[in-house]
This record gives structure tokens, C-alpha cells and sequence, in this order.
């Protein structure tokens, strides 16, 4: 038999005070005499025998009472034989989460630091020759290795806070990589977390049966948040002087309605906007915050709250770039088409260049945000390869009817995967439908009126009418069938006009209709990049329109100047892409420098996952552990406990004899009152 806590054996001591009592017997006898006691001679020799007795009995129960019950407070047990003869060879994991939330405070302070000392605590439990690893949501190259006890400890001494987030899943997989590889039968890891909720996988843990997992949930107090969830912008073609609105989504975790909290906006360090909202209790809202786009080519901004005591989520930063000129391409067979040069030409925002098919320089095309191409009988197959390579790449595409021909040439559509067209329909009818949701018309109309006057239509080439998930319809006739069509191709955008600009087509390219229709095609953009990126997942960034030499080398840098890093770049044809790999630990702005000028800017944002203050109870775990039938997986209640107890926890796999002592105790001491209130003398 061993015991837990062995230092409560000192207590044994204290079965001298009933030894004591009984050998000085502290009670007075009188004296009572008799003229002959000759007949109380037997009595009397009688009564004292019985007495002795009953007070050898009574000291024994006493003497066994406490013993009992110091017994009980030092928590014996027996070994199993599997922890007796356990290789003294261990393979012992330690994972410890140092996410956001492990910053909350319990009764004895901060979550990450109680991790650290249980850490410590059971890395010293075991054996100087045996193994250990170290595990953090960080998933460091420097500790995928087992270590020495000494390394270990110091290692866990090193733990800080981090914005990188892992469900219990990932953390299980990661180090059984690695733990597997052991040639051993005794393999152990140890999960110390606060458990958040929105960090268990629905699928059932993935842990080879042959390891012993122990789970040690951390109970912080509870906390109340409000966080900003999500942000996007209501500007799908950003450009100097216009207006555009960022839409952010407030959360509330509490159980009490917020009333009248404040958001702001800040755009290039300037504030621009300010707004109040209500957030219901355990709910969200929306709020809009409108800003005029500055000259500024680089937007980098954030969505500001205030709230204690989790600020980690209380700014969600923000970067997208604004063009001050468009570039417009046009490509005809015989003559440049007069309305496209009409809309274009003189337009100080739009760069605009035509070209016939025959002299097209191809080096213009990868810089052009959108590309007018009017049908022609036969289209070279060079000029195919090269628009179907810039639409894939986030190119905008603008196809034409050719007014010359009676047939449409199909090649360029059937390259590029979008609808087709067939016959031609002679019969005149009108345009019945305009797109109001689509980007293209967005802000185009103060107010859309009931009896709107929309395009004729003399003829047109019937559209193919499969059904397609990327197809987006613009316009529509009266009698159903497609007039404007777009399609996404790759990263970018193919636009699908039934009709030649032309008058013996339609009215379209005089109507009022046309001029924002194409306008806006010309300032869209096929790809852009994310609003924002989240700190923990490698990010991909892309310049689509940039070439750098080999020499060449880009930067990123924060807006503040504290931290700058040269990330990984790919070259392509179509520009350059940057990977960023766990390099952004915080939270920010950052700029994108060639050399001193500063070419994008990109964002980075602590995962929201953190910001939902549940946590799992322990009830929880153990059902979720039944349920899915994971008997080598149990808890381990050492929140707040010493070294010495975890350590002894640890090392006393087995059975548990305390409550046995404590019937014990009880049984003695009942004994003890009924013989004093039977057994009379």
C-alpha cells in the first residue's frame, strides 16, 4: 500500500491522547465502608476484571478511529501491477494551450501561468531518463524533439501568449506525428487547456489507442465579450474620390443587451467615421460606416470598440488599394468600333488603347483591367491562348457580336468555357430585366423607376441555355432569353452581349443604360485580394500586374515601422505572388514595399475563434469521452493542486483506499458509543 499525501502519517501521533487518558485515569472514587465486606470480596474482584476490559476495548477503538482517519486524509492506494512494472523508458508529451483566452484569470490568476507550473509539475513527476516533448498552438520546428526533464522545464519557462489557434484535433495529430515513431509501450500525453468550446472537433478524436492521454481542463472566471466578427467593403471597384462603405459585424457574448455602443473607422490614421449600435444579449449586429476613398492609393484602415477585460478583438484591420486611372483595351476586325471610342477616348481616368487583331501588341494585355473584344470570323489562335491566360487570372473580358457577320464564332467562348451563341433571331423585342444586385449597377440609380424605358432589339444571337453555377445574368428579353450575361473564368470575369454595337442590332450603345454598364466593366477587377488575412494560416498574395526582375526583392513592413520581413516570392507572366508563412505574429497594417515605393498593402487579424468566451465543463468531456468510447483518454482534476500532489497523482494509477478508511473511522467511532451506552459497570 502507498499513500498520496504521506506527510498526514505524522498525525498517527496523536493516538497517544487516548493512551494518555487511559493510563491516568484522572476519576475520583469515594470511600464507602462496611462493618463486613466479606460477602463483596467475589463482587468486587468481578467488577474490575469486567472494567479493565471494557476500557482496553474502548482505548482500542479510540487508537483505531484515528488512525483511520489519518489514513483517509493521506489518501492510500494500491498499485496497479501495469504502473509497478512500467518501463522506466517514457515517452511523455506535454501540450499546452496559449491561445487569447488562456490570458483570463482564475481564483489563483492568470490561466497560461497555472499551465506553465502543471507543466513543470508533471515533467518532473517522471523519471530523469525518460523523454519529453513540448507542444503550443505554435507548433515550433524547435519542439519537434524529445528533450531532457532539465530542457523541458526551461522550455515551458519560455511560453507566451500566442494569436495562433488549434482544435483539439489538429493538437492530437500533430503530436502523435511524431510519438508514434517511439519504440515503446509506454507513450503519454498531457492536455492542459480551458477547453473552449469552439475549439472541439464534432468528429471523434483521432488518438491511437496505445497512448494515454490525460486532460486537465483549467476553470477561469466568467467572462462577458464583445468583439468586432467581420468586415467588408460595399465598393467592388475602388477609385479615387468615391464613396464606399465598410459593413462591420459586432458580436455580444453576454447575456445583457448592449445599448449605444460606439464604432469608429480609421483610414490611413485619420478617423473617418462613427457610428452607435445595439447588440442583443448572446447576438450581433450590423453596422455601416461610409467614407470617401482619399488620393491615397493604399486604403489601410481598422473598425475600433472598446471593451475590457479581452482587447484582442476589439480592432479589425483593414487594406485595399484604390486606382486613379483605368486601363481599357479594345480589338476589332475592320474598323474600330465608334461607340466604345466615344465612352473611352477622352476620359481622363481611363488609359484607353484600340487595336486591330492583325497589329495587337500582346505585352499590352496583362495590364489591362478590361478588354473589348469584337467577334471576326477567324480569330488567330495565338490571340485565344493569350485573352484565355488573362482572364484566368483575374482579367475582365467584354465579348461582341461582330455587325458583319450573320454567324457568331463560338472559338474564343468554347477556350474560355462560357455560354455560346447560335442563330440569329430576327425578331424585334425589348430588354424586360435589369440586374439591380449586380455590382455593376450598384449606386447607378438614385431611384429605379416602374415604367422604365430599356433597349430595342432589332436581332440577336441566341444564348445556349444551360444552366450554369458561375453565370450571372444582366439583362434579359421580353422573351427570356439572354441579352448580358456574365461569367466568372478563373479569377476573373467574362462579359456576354447578345447584340453588335450597332445600329441594325439594338439601341443599346445609345440608350442611358450603356454607358454605366460598360463604364463600370471597365473599373471592376476579376481577382482581388482578401479585405484582410488571419495570423496562423499562410497567406497568399498576389500583384497581378507587376514584373520584377530576378534581382528584384519586395518587403513588407508594418505601417508603424516595428516589424518588416522579406516574404517568399513567385514570378508568373501574369505578375507576382508573395506567401507569407507564420512570419505576422501581430495584429495590423502592413505595407508592401519595391525598394521605397509602396506597391499594396495587405491586413492581418487574431482569429475570432478566441473571442467566444464558452468553455467546456467537465461533465461535458467525460459524456463527450463516453459517447465516442475513448477508454484511453481520462481526466485529471490538478487545477490549484502543489507539485507534490500532481506528482503523487500521477504515480498512484491504482486503486483508491481512502473511503474505505473513512467507513472505518465511522464504523470505530459508532462502536464506541454503543459499548459505552450498553456495556454498564
Amino acid at each position: 500500500m502507498h499513500f498520496i499525501n504521506p506527510n498526514f502519517l505524522f498525525g498517527l501521533i496523536a493516538v497517544a491522547i487516548p493512551i494518555i487518558v487511559h493510563l491516568f485515569n484522572f476519576r475520583r472514587y469515594k470511600i464507602f465502608y462496611f462493618s463486613n465486606t466479606r460477602f463483596l470480596q467475589s463482587i468486587l474482584q468481578q467488577t474490575h476484571k469486567q472494567s479493565k476490559i471494557r476500557k482496553l476495548i474502548i482505548l482500542s477503538l479510540r487508537i483505531l478511529a484515528i488512525s483511520a482517519i489519518v489514513f483517509a486524509f493521506a489518501r492510500p492506494y494500491i498499485p496497479n501491477s501495469a504502473v509497478q512494472n512500467a518501463s522506466a523508458n517514457s515517452y511523455v508529451v506535454v501540450y499546452v494551450d496559449n491561445s487569447f483566452s488562456m490570458e483570463s484569470e482564475s481564483v489563483s490568476g492568470n490561466l497560461l501561468d497555472e499551465a506553465k507550473e502543471e507543466a513543470k509539475a508533471i515533467a518532473q513527476a517522471y523519471q530523469t531518463s525518460d523523454k519529453y516533448m513540448l507542444v503550443t498552438n505554435d507548433f515550433e520546428p524547435k519542439h519537434q524533439q524529445f528533450l531532457s526533464q532539465d530542457e523541458m522545464v526551461r522550455e515551458i519557462e519560455d511560453i507566451a501568449v500566442s494569436p495562433v489557434t488549434k482544435t483539439i484535433n489538429e493538437v492530437f495529430s500533430y503530436i502523435s506525428r511524431d510519438l508514434n515513431k517511439q519504440n515503446t509501450a509506454s507513450k503519454k500525453i498531457y492536455y492542459i487547456s480551458d477547453f473552449q468550446t469552439a475549439n472541439l472537433d464534432r468528429e471523434k478524436l483521432a488518438v491511437d489507442t496505445t497512448i494515454s492521454v490525460y486532460l486537465s481542463p483549467l476553470k477561469s472566471n466568467r467572462i462577458n465579450n464583445l468583439y468586432i466578427d467581420t468586415l467588408w467593403v460595399d465598393c467592388p471597384s475602388p477609385r479615387f474620390k468615391q464613396q464606399a462603405v465598410i459593413h462591420a459585424i459586432v458580436k455580444n457574448t453576454s447575456d445583457e443587451t448592449v445599448e449605444k455602443l460606439p464604432v469608429r473607422l480609421f483610414v490611413n490614421k485619420s478617423q473617418k467615421a462613427l457610428a452607435t449600435i445595439d447588440i442583443p444579449a448572446k447576438g450581433f449586429a450590423e453596422t455601416q460606416l461610409n467614407f470617401v476613398i482619399s488620393e491615397d492609393y493604399v486604403q489601410s484602415g481598422y473598425v475600433e470598440i472598446t471593451d475590457q477585460p479581452i482587447v484582442f478583438d476589439d480592432k479589425m484591420y483593414f487594406s485595399f488599394s484604390a486606382s486613379p486611372q483605368s486601363a481599357v483595351l479594345s480589338v476589332y476586325d475592320q474598323k474600330e468600333n465608334p461607340f466604345i471610342r466615344a465612352l473611352f477616348a477622352d476620359d481622363a481616368e481611363v488609359e484607353y488603347q484600340s487595336s486591330s487583331y492583325k497589329n495587337i501588341n500582346y505585352n499590352l494585355i496583362k495590364d489591362q483591367n478590361l478588354i473589348i473584344v469584337e467577334q471576326m470570323d477567324n480569330i488567330p489562335s495565338g490571340f485565344i491562348q493569350e485573352i484565355t491566360q488573362y482572364v484566368e487570372q483575374g482579367g475582365n473580358l467584354l465579348l461582341l457580336a461582330s455587325a458583319a457577320e450573320k454567324t457568331y464564332n463560338n472559338a474564343l467562348n468554347q477556350a474560355l468555357g462560357v455560354t455560346t451563341f447560335g442563330s440569329l433571331n430576327e425578331n424585334k423585342t425589348n430588354v424586360s430585366f435589369l440586374n439591380l444586385q449586380s455590382s455593376l449597377y450598384k449606386n447607378v440609380f438614385e431611384k429605379y423607376p416602374e415604367n422604365i424605358d430599356l433597349p430595342v432589339v432589332f436581332q440577336y444571337f441566341t444564348a445556349d441555355k444551360s444552366v450554369s453555377a458561375n453565370k450571372e445574368l444582366l439583362m434579359r428579353l421580353e422573351n427570356g432569353d439572354d441579352f448580358l450575361i456574365a461569367q466568372q473564368v478563373g479569377e476573373g470575369n467574362v462579359y456576354l452581349l447578345a447584340v453588335a454595337l450597332h445600329e441594325s442590332f439594338s439601341n443599346f450603345q445609345q440608350h442611358a443604360t450603356f454607358v454605366p454598364t460598360v463604364y463600370n466593366m471597365s473599373w471592376g477587377s476579376g481577382f482581388q485580394n482578401p479585405l484582410y488575412n488571419i495570423i496562423g494560416s499562410n497567406t497568399a498574395f498576389k500583384l497581378s500586374k507587376m514584373q520584377l526582375s530576378n534581382e528584384a526583392v519586395l518587403e513588407i513592413k508594418n505601417v508603424n515601422n516595428l516589424h518588416a520581413f522579406i516574404p517568399e516570392m513567385l514570378r508568373n507572366m501574369q505578375g507576382v505572388q508573395l506567401m507569407v508563412r507564420n512570419q505576422i505574429r501581430d495584429a495590423g497594417n502592413y505595407l508592401i514595399y519595391d525598394k521605397d515605393s509602396v506597391t499594396a498593402g495587405i491586413s492581418f487579424n487574431y482569429n475570432r475563434k478566441e473571442s467566444d468566451m464558452s468553455f467546456l465543463k467537465e461533465k461535458d468531456i467525460q459524456e463527450y469521452i463516453a459517447q465516442n468510447s475513448l477508454k484511453n483518454i481520462s481526466l485529471m482534476d490538478i487545477q490549484h493542486k502543489s507539485a507534490a500532489f500532481i506528482a503523487q497523482q500521477i504515480n498512484s494509477a491504482g486503486t483508491l483506499l481512502h473511503s474505505l478508511f473513512i467507513v472505518l473511522a465511522l464504523l470505530f467511532l459508532l462502536a464506541e458509543v454503543v459499548l459505552l451506552r450498553v456495556w454498564k459497570v
